[in-house]
Parts: C-alpha cells; structure tokens; sequence
C-alpha cells in the first residue's frame, strides 16, 4: 500500500519534470537558432546594401567622367583644367580615394586625396608625383619613377572587355596593398583607347566588416569564388599575408582564425566549388566541441564583382541564459519533487493509520467482541466508511442478543455465500429474452426479401447528414460494421471554421451503448483544435505567398528607384558640369559649345520623364483608344521620315517594305488605327534599331497583313543573345554587352512598345538569328 500511494504521485512528478525540462532545452536550442539566424539574416543584408554601395559608388563617378569625354566638355590633354576638376570629384566622394586614367600612348594622370594629396602626371620622360594643397594646387615634386600605365592589371582587362569591369585583385603600385581598381574604356579625340579607373582598397571592406556587431563573438569574411580571402571581421589575423613585396592572398581554408578556417572547408566540402553558391543558405557546423551557426550568400554587381559573404555566430553566445534557464528549472523540479515526497509520506501515514484502526474494528467484531469505539477518521470518505462498519457492528449486536439462533448462520458455511459473479434467475430470463430481441431484429433487418419495403431507421436519420454538418451539429448514430459484423455506434463530429465545414471527425466504438455527455464535448473540443490548426495552416500559406509577393514588389522598387536615380543623376552632372565650364570660360565659341549641350541635356532628362509618366499611365489604366482612318502607306513614310535623318548620320541604310496586298489596296487608305499611338510605336522600334546597328548597317521595316491584323517587323543587323531576348521588353533593360554610354537612351522605348501594343489589343514579339535581330508588333484592325 505504501508504493501504492506514494509511487503513483513521485512518477508524475518526475513525467512531469522531465517533460518541463526536456520541453525548456527543445525551446532554447529553437531560440537560439531563430536568433542566430535572425542576426545572420541582418549582419548579411547589412553587409549587402554595404557592398552594393562599394561597388556602385565608383561607377556612379566614372560615368560621370565617360559622359563628359563622350559630349566634349573635357580635355584630356589640358591639364591645368583636368587637375582641378579630378581634385573637386574625390573630394566631394569620400569613399573614392584616387581618380585617373591612362591611354594605349602612355599618358597617365591622377589626382589623390587619400593618405596624402597628391597629384600623377607621366610624360615621355617617367611618372612625376607632386604634393598638392588644400585647393587641389601643386606644391613640389616629390619624386619621379618609370610607371607604365599600360603594364597594370586594371589597364588590358578594360580594353579587352570594351566595357565597364573590375581589374582583378592586384597589389598597388604606389601603396604594397591589395586592392581592387574599377575602370570604364573611353576613346580619346586622338582616336586611342583609354581606360578611367578608381582604387578601392580591400581594408575598406575589412573596416566595415569590423564595425558590424554579430552578437558577442561572431565574425564575417569575403571570399572570392577560387576560395582566397578578400576582407574579413578577424581580430586574430588581416585577410592577407605580408611580404617583403607587400601584402599576398591568403587561402581561407588555410586561415589562422578558426572560425573562418573551418567555415571555407565546410562549405568546400558541402558544394564542392565554390562558384556553384549562389542563393543565402543557413548551416552549422562544430569548431573545438562549439557549435557554430553560419549563414552564406553570394555578393555579386553588375560589372563582374562575385565573392562569397560568410557570417558565423557561435551558440555561446546566446547558450548561456538558457542555461541559466534550465538551472532554474532543475531548482525548481527538485523542489517539488522534494515537497512531492513529504507530501507522499505525510498521507500515506494518515492512510496507514486509519485503516489499522479499521481492520482492528473487523477483527475484534469478527471474534465476537461487539462493545466497540468507533475511531476517528482523518478523511470524510474514511469517516463515512468507519460509520459504516460501526453501524453494521451495533446491528449484528443486536440481531445476536435478540436471536441466538442465528449465530451458526454467520459461521459462513461452505456453500452457503452466493457468488457476487452469478446473476439471479430473474436477471438470466431478462438477458435472454434481450439477447433473443436483439438476434430476432438483426434478422429482421439484414432479411433479403424484406429489403425492398424496409424503411431502416438509420438511413432516415443519416439522410439529413450534410444539413447537420453545415449547422455544425455532431451525429450519434447506431449502424451495423460489415467488416466486424458487429452493431457499432459511431460519432460524426464536423470541423467547422467560420461557417465553413471544413471535414468531419469520427469515432466509433463497438457495442451498443451511446457515447455519453463528456465524450461528446471531448470530441466536439478536438474537431473545433482540429479546425484552428487547418485555419492556422492556411492563414500561414496565405500569409508566405503575400510575404513572397511583398518581397518581389520590394526588389523591383529597389530595382526602380536605383535605375530611376542613375538616370536622372547623370543628365543632371552634365548641365552641371557644362554649366560649371560655361562659367570658367570667356571663348564665345566655348560658351555656345557648353549652353548647348547644358540644353541637350535638359532635353533628354524631359524626355526620360515624359516616356516615364507615359509607360506609368499605360500600366496604372488603359486610356480610351483614340481611332481614326489613316492612309496606312503616306503614314509610314511620313513617320520614318525623321528616323531616315538619324540612320543617313550613322551612314546606315534604311528600308520600308509594304506588302502589295496593303500598297495596292484601297481599303488601306481609310485604314482604322490610332495615328497617335502607331506613330509613337513605329519611331520607337525604329529608334532602337537605329541605336544598336553598327554604322554602315542594315534597317528594314516590313508591313504586312497578318490574321486578320497588321504586323510591323523592325530588323536590324545585330544578333541579341536568346537569353535575352524574353527581357527586352522590361522596363530600363539594356543588352549587357552593348555599350549604353555611347549608344544612350532611357532604357524604356521597347517597353513604351509593349504596353501600347497591348492597350491597342495586339502583342508583340522578339526574335534574333546570326547578325540579324527582328521586333514585331501585331495590331488588331479596330473597324
């Protein structure tokens, strides 16, 4: 009886203690990674928006500068005024340290703010290096060496790719420190190649990565795809190795610091290349018995930058509350485990002496002693018990004395006590006659030639099944399994969630009893759980798709507002900048030359504008269309009249060609289609053909009629990737091997195309073969 009492409670207690403390270290292992990856997630988007402005701020300059050599308004070989200007670039850009540029003839100009001011000029004679003032003004020569600009590693990488691109990772010339050299290639009025470039240092990425706070001990490396460090957050060694010869590439598999060591063997290991990573991914891995979280992505830009970001976050630094946690926890579990077993004790000891008193009782009555005290019960339920056998004592008293006779009744013969197990007479007739009824009324209703005209209760009360669903009322009904062969009762509960039935919950037992009250609200609370956790999981597949909508909407606002910038920004440097020259000259000839190119410039800012407003006014409405009979043929040439002008500038040879089924037929001269819109879809393609044909060039514009619409086909001699052609169409798209300083434009003619040639209800198309690309448009004939 002892472990009878006590066992049953210690056993809960401690069920329920390793239940808490298993349930506590399951939800600090989960806290701490949603923290490690919450961290991770930040330290990496920081570290991105960081790099994305690394790599975008030279450019942003270099532009500038290209658009300047491209308009004329700098002369590369009027120092006195280069100087200057290259001296108030660097230092209105912090982040850019040095400005310059070189040519295939040698010349070589450079102006630096960063560690000292200083001024590059190279001559037939060698590179001379001057100190500069505040002002940007020469103070003295400070030394002359042999520098050759055309030997450096961020010179023939330029001119072979003919387009903005990133020198390798090289150690500086004038500084032994590894850097990395962003260039533009620009043709000089000479006709040479040149290249513009800006330095970046790598302990400018190493700095940053130092200030980023990654919980109390978490670190973060670059690291290019061959696996060689390019900057990190390590206080234990710099990304680098120095030499005699200045700093080299340091392997990070081979790296000093632990943590970045075994991180770039890990991700070895897991992907096998490196170049293979590509999408942010979470992991962990184990340094010294430590578990490390960490988390990669790819770091990449438009002009070829592509490294690797690790950040890595050590479970000590956020393990140690939860110990603190689960410590708590055992104190706790301990106490009252310990309160458990007094507890257990304490009872068991009023138990125990309890009903000793009452087996005492039943023995002395048993020997016949029947003046008995009647004990004190420390329990109601006990008390209730002690009255009980007390009472039947004083009456067995008083039959005796009364009755003497009856005393060799109470001996308990052999035989003489009933089996409490056997049922009396009456009880066997009323079983058999309910088994009988039951047996008789299973026949009855399983009877083959009664089946027609039967009407089983049953099947009435199941008829109105769906109509007790949708009122979300639960069915108890008794049926007969014909797989057991047995009579069950089944309980059909429905899962309801704001009125709509979402599925059923049944239950069945087998045998003929019903279900009672409680069971039934038991399963009426499960299918409404049930209910709230199909609600929950739906809400949360609702609410990952919005998440991953909102995400796309985020990207492409990014995308918008960054693209938008950069076009507004550099119409803007150059009225600036022609405008600064306007001022500084006093050559009448100057001044004409700058007014008009600052008027140039406003003009094609108002026209980016104006082809913005449009395609957002197409895209947020369709406007009415604006129908009108046209003479197709006479239109045409009148529209592709002013394209002639700028195809004959560009020595290039213009086609039109009109189908004889629409030249020679009358219909085609009261042809209905919105002039407006067909003028500006016609100029448009024939623009961008025009843009992107190298001179002497072929242009051909063929019209035919075409499933019961017309279709214009633009073909130019050039060839687009097939990769690309899908993209043509979007918004600020350029081909990424054009050359879009020198061709120009808004990035928005083809999609102006598009969203008219869908509100005139036609489409369009793109298709490209070897050195021939063709865009058509198929419009719909609106009478």
């Amino acid at each position: 009886m002892r472990w009878a009492i006590t066992l049953p409670h210690l056993l809960e207690i401690g069920i329920v203690a390793l239940g808490l403390g298993l349930l506590t270290q399951w939800n600090g292992r989960r806290l701490v990674e949603q923290m490690a990856i919450r961290i991770a997630y930040e330290s990496t988007l920081s570290v991105q928006e960081h790099f994305q402005s690394f790599s975008a701020t030279p450019y942003l300059l270099l532009e500038t500068q290209a658009e300047a050599l491209r308009l004329g308004l700098l002369d590369l070989e009027d120092t006195d005024r280069i100087r200057p200007y290259f001296w108030q670039q660097v230092q209105l850009n912090p982040a850019v340290q040095r400005l310059y540029f070189g040519d295939e003839t040698g010349s070589f100009l450079l102006v630096q703010n960063n560690p000292e001011p200083q001024f590059h000029l190279r001559d037939p004679r060698g590179r001379s290096i001057y100190a500069l003032n505040q002002a940007g003004e020469p103070l003295e020569l400070l030394s002359r060496d042999a520098f050759d600009p055309r030997l450096r590693p961020w010179f023939g990488p330029a001119l072979q790719a003919q387009q903005p691109t990133w020198s390798p990772i090289y150690v500086f010339y004038s500084q032994p420190v590894l850097g990395i050299t962003a260039t533009i290639p620009f043709a000089t009025p000479s006709g040479s190649q040149g290249v513009l470039g800006v330095d970046l240092t790598l302990a400018q990425l190493s700095e940053f990565l130092q200030t980023l706070r990654i919980g109390v001990s978490g670190e973060s490396f670059i690291m290019d795809r061959n696996g060689d460090l390019v900057a990190s957050s390590s206080e234990i060694e710099p990304p680098f190795l120095r030499t005699p010869g200045g700093q080299e590439r340091l392997r990070a598999d081979q790296s000093a610091d632990p943590l970045i060591k075994a991180a770039a063997r890990y991700l070895s290991q897991q992907w096998g290349s490196l170049a293979t990573i590509q999408d942010a991914q979470q992991g962990s891995l184990e340094v010294d018995s430590q578990r490390i979280y960490l988390q990669w992505a790819s770091l990449q830009d438009p002009y070829g930058l592509d490294w690797l970001l690790v950040v890595l976050l050590p479970e000590a630094d956020f393990i140690e509350p939860i110990w603190a946690i689960h410590r708590q926890t055992a104190l706790i579990t301990l106490l009252v485990l310990g309160v458990g077993i007094t507890g257990a004790t304490m009872l068991y000891r009023q138990l125990h002496q309890s009903f000793s008193r009452l087996v005492d009782m039943t023995h002395q009555a048993q020997q016949g002693n029947l003046s008995l005290q009647r004990p004190a019960a420390p329990f109601p339920e006990l008390d209730q018990l002690a009255d009980a056998i007390f009472e039947m004592t004083l009456r067995l008293g008083t039959v005796v004395a009364s009755q003497p006779s009856v005393i060799p009744a109470l001996g308990v013969p052999e035989g003489s006590q009933q089996d409490e197990s056997e049922n009396t007479p009456l009880e066997q007739q009323d079983l058999s006659i309910n088994h009988e009824t039951v047996n008789q009324e299973s026949l009855f209703l399983h009877s083959q030639s009664l089946g027609v005209n039967l009407v089983d209760p049953q099947s009435l009360g199941l008829n109105s099944e769906q109509e007790q669903y949708r009122a979300g009322q639960f069915i108890h009904a008794c049926t007969f399994d014909e797989v057991s062969n047995t009579w069950i009762t089944l309980l059909n509960c429905p899962i309801v969630v704001e009125g709509e039935v979402l599925g059923i919950l049944r239950v069945s037992r087998p045998s003929l009893s019903v279900f009672a009250d409680a069971e039934i609200h038991l399963l009426q609370r499960v299918a409404t759980l049930c209910g709230l956790a199909i609600y929950q999981a739906r809400l949360y597949q609702v609410s990952q798709t919005q998440i991953t909508e909102l995400e796309r909407l985020n990207q492409l606002k990014a995308d918008f507002v960054s693209t938008v910038s950069q076009e507004l920004r550099s119409p803007l440097s150059n009225v600036h900048m022609a405008l600064g020259m306007l001022a500084r000259t006093e050559r009448p000839e100057k001044r004409e030359q700058y007014l008009s190119l600052a008027i140039q410039e406003c003009e094609r800012q108002i026209h980016f504008i104006n082809d913005l407003l449009d395609i957002q006014r197409l895209a947020s409405k369709r406007p009415a269309l604006n129908p009108r009979k046209i003479a197709l043929c006479p239109f045409v040439e009148q529209v592709m009249a002013g394209i002639r002008a700028q195809a004959q500038n560009k020595e290039q040879l213009l086609e039109v060609v009109i189908a004889p089924t629409i030249a020679e037929d009358p219909a085609f001269d009261q042809c209905p289609l919105d002039g407006e819109a067909l003028a500006r879809i016609l100029r448009e393609l024939a623009f961008n053909a025009v843009k992107y044909t190298a001179p002497q060039g072929r242009l051909r514009l063929e019209i035919s009629f075409f499933q019961e619409g017309l279709r214009f086909v633009m073909g130019n001699s050039a060839s687009i990737d097939a990769a690309e052609l899908p993209r043509i169409f979007d918004k600020f798209y350029r081909i990424p091997q054009s050359d879009r300083w020198n061709h120009g434009g808004t990035g928005l003619g083809l999609a102006l195309v598009k969203e008219l040639a869908i509100r005139m209800g036609g489409y369009t198309k793109a298709e490209s073969q070897e050195g021939w690309t063709q865009v058509w448009v198929w419009l719909p004939l609106l009478g």
